[in-house]
């Protein structure tokens, strides 16, 4: 049977055991123990800490951006989902894709006013 496996994290810029000497995150661990194709997930396309309204000034989209990139090179996982920053921008992908992340709505605790 074909799988994939999703490993929801906070921050996808921090390692999931930060007592062990490792960098790997959630998804990174499981990819390790499985060998199974891996989906990463943890505040990729957002500018605040989790459940934060406050702006965090250490970790930008574009800093989340080259972490995913340079992990997925790595082979730490295989693919990336997106939560929150689509909720408050649907558009994000296209957005990135044509080099406008300047463009993008960004997440806030107001955006999920509109989900039912």
């Amino acid at each position: 049977m074909n799988c994939t496996l999703n490993g929801i994290i906070e921050r996808i810029s921090e390692p999931e055991f930060k007592e062990e000497d490792s960098s790997l995150t959630l998804a990174g661990w499981t990819k390790l123990f499985t060998n199974k194709p891996t989906i990463a997930v943890g505040s990729v396309g957002i500018n605040r800490a989790y459940l934060s309204n406050q702006d965090n000034d250490q970790v930008t989209i574009e800093d989340n951006l080259k972490i995913v990139d340079e992990k997925i090179k790595a082979g730490e996982f295989d693919y990336v989902a997106m939560g929150r920053a689509i909720l408050a921008d649907p558009e994000w992908a296209v957005k990135l894709k044509n080099g406008q992340l300047n463009q993008v709505v960004h997440y806030t605790k107001e955006s999920e006013k509109y989900l039912i």
